[in-house]
């Protein structure tokens, strides 16, 4: 088989062969990437000398090494991970061959020679994130280690034969080979900058594209960068498997490049992100190629049998005005998607100061949340739920605070979000069933019979074993299951339906109340009701605030709440209604018939002392 080989880096190569001291080809190709280097430059001075007789003098010394150790190379091969590496040596020779020789496609000699670099020890990952010039490198090692196996292999079998003229390549010959290794290494550092499943850029690739000179930095030109998310992927790919998810990213890349000017300028970021690049005259022409971004989004998509709405949010940074450097570009418009999600999705978002400002107090607050949930810095308040008919105390909501050590006590709309990302609500909100059961424990104890409510995310609802966790926590403090709830919004039940559902129907079989919170926030399907494993409703305030705004409310005004209302009561449920402030909002949630209610005009959230005087109060006065 004739072979394919780099001139004097092959002679380096095979002298190397005669000094291997390991029992594998790994090894053998570490050996090779280190002392290649060291015998190439010292052919190539022999050369610019033009010491002709010390060339030939290692191309005999090259040669005879590799006649005597033929054998023990075809050993190695034949130890390690024998048919896979033998072949891959072999299939990379042959495709090297039929490419000098016109007869195959280039890509057969990069798809052979990085099956050989796995087979050898290099890692899929490891070749994607090498920079272009170490692949180049390594890409020209493994041609010459491949010529030296099959060399020493076919001189082992006795089956070639080679003269000492055999090894003197004309100049003209290293030239052509040498022009033939480069243009090799060029496509090779391609696939490297590629998606190995989209075929668009990589991060890297397009950091690299950002950051090389442009016109736009002297012609008045402007540079977009998008980034953005798909809203509901997680979904897709948990619920319809990995190859559905896969066939949609592949997809979606598809439409983005349909519709973004700059089609080779769009790379996948990473799991269900993806980042756009381009050059414009003017901003208004980067708002408008981004409008039609989330446009393209918003049509429902067909892969694998399966029609999906899979919308996206998408930031928008324009530089220079949002940044000068490809970084801040990128992490500019990834904070713009970032707040565009948190607006709902299906829209995009330019990047702002304000954005900016945001961001840092986030980061803030995820660090002081770490800090709290490590010193202990969080605290429960309870308030009163009272039955609409005499007013009477049947339970408390647990509501969490944070007494931060700078800012002071703080409620959880200033920072449960940040928990929810970051995924500290996790702990916190173990602590907080985990309190809340103490406090009830110690309640009983004292003769008083309430039951406590909790609110869980669905984030928490997915914790595998909740329902044992929460049975073990209330036997150890002596507490009837049937005096916790556990309170969920209507959006959880959307988020993770199955496998929610499931968690709640098994809560319920300990005795465990459910309350759906926020009811008629706009979730909820009126079809699917009846479904949820559900034992009361809470009525959300922004009813009672629509109403109590009005000075004289009509009819209409109260339909909604009371269609709410009706809905709840025909499946059997009661009714909490919360945020009662006024007497005359008491009246009213009286009038419509709710059960329960909440709110500052029965009493505001009160520590457990505080809640434990209010009900001897009311016991003596009764």
């Amino acid at each position: 088989m004739p072979l394919v080989v780099g001139g004097s880096l092959a002679l380096a190569t095979l002298t190397l062969v005669s000094g291997l001291h390991t029992n594998s080809l790994p090894g053998t190709f570490a050996e090779a990437e280190t002392f290649v280097e060291e015998i190439s430059t010292a052919t190539d001075a022999a050369r610019r000398e033009g010491n002709s007789d010390e060339l030939h003098t290692i191309t005999r010394t090259a040669r005879l090494a590799a006649t005597a150790r033929g054998a023990s190379v075809l050993e190695v091969a034949s130890q390690s991970d024998a048919d896979a590496i033998r072949q891959s040596v072999f299939e990379v020779a042959d495709a090297a061959e039929r490419v000098a020789a016109g007869t195959a496609e280039r890509s057969s000699l990069d798809a052979a020679m990085l099956g050989f670099l796995r087979n050898v020890g290099h890692l899929q990952d490891d070749l994607i994130q090498t920079d272009a010039v170490a692949f180049s490198r390594l890409r020209e090692t493994t041609l010459t280690l491949v010529g030296v196996l099959v060399l020493g292999a076919a001189i082992a079998a006795g089956a070639m034969h080679y003269s000492d003229r055999a090894w003197e390549l004309s100049r003209s010959k290293e030239r052509a080979v040498a022009e033939l290794v480069e243009e090799k290494n060029r496509e090779l550092g391609e696939l490297v900058r590629r998606d190995l499943l989209t075929g668009l850029l990589n991060r890297s690739a397009l950091l690299a594209e950002l950051s090389m000179p442009r016109s736009w930095v002297h012609d008045g030109s402007v540079v977009g960068v998008a980034y953005v998310d798909l809203d509901r992927f997680k979904v897709a790919n948990d619920a319809l498997g990995h190859h559905v998810g896969d066939a949609l990213l592949v997809e979606v890349a598809q439409r983005m490049r349909r519709v973004w000017p700059e089609p080779e300028r769009i790379a996948r970021l990473g799991g269900d992100e993806f980042g756009l690049f381009m050059v414009a005259p003017t901003e208004s022409s980067v708002t408008a190629a981004v409008e039609r971004l989330v446009e393209t989004f918003s049509e429902p998509i067909s892969v694998e049998g399966f029609v999906l709405d899979v919308p996206a949010s998408v930031g928008l940074a324009i530089g220079p005005e949002d940044g000068a450097s490809a970084e801040v570009l990128l992490r500019h418009a990834d904070l713009a998607m970032f707040a565009a999600k948190h607006a709902g999705g299906r829209t995009a978002f330019r990047f702002s100061d304000e954005l900016d400002q945001a961001a840092a107090d986030r980061s803030a607050t995820e660090s002081g949340l770490r800090i709290a949930v490590a010193h202990d810095e969080f605290r429960l308040v309870f308030q009163p739920i009272v039955r609409v008919a005499d007013g009477s105390v049947v339970g408390v909501e647990a509501l969490l605070r944070w007494d931060h050590p700078e800012l002071g006590t703080l409620p959880p709309a200033e920072f449960i979000a940040v928990a929810e990302e970051s995924g500290l609500i996790s702990p916190i909100g173990e602590w907080v069933i985990e309190e809340a059961l103490y406090q009830l424990g110690e309640w009983h104890r004292d003769g008083l019979d309430l039951a406590v409510a909790v609110n869980l995310s669905p984030r928490q609802l997915q914790l595998p074993g909740l329902a044992g966790w929460i049975r073990g926590l209330a036997a150890r403090q002596g507490v009837r299951l049937e005096s916790l709830i556990i309170e969920i919004t209507e959006s959880a039940t959307l988020d993770v339906a199955g496998p929610l559902l499931d968690e709640l129907a098994e809560l319920r079989n300990l005795g465990v109340r459910i309350a759906l919170d926020d009811f008629g926030m706009g979730y909820s399907s009126l079809g699917r009701f009846h479904q949820l494993p559900i034992d009361l409703v809470k009525i959300d305030r922004s009813f009672l605030a629509a109403i109590s705004d009005t000075v004289t409310p009509s009819r209409s005004d109260t339909a909604v709440m009371e269609a709410a209302i009706l809905l709840a009561h025909s499946h059997g449920l009661p009714i909490i209604a919360e945020g009662v402030e006024t007497e005359s909002e008491r009246q009213l949630v009286e009038r419509l018939g709710c059960d329960f209610a909440q709110g500052f005009f029965f009493a505001r959230p009160m520590t457990a002392s505080a809640l434990a005087t209010l009900l001897d109060r009311e016991m003596r006065a009764a």
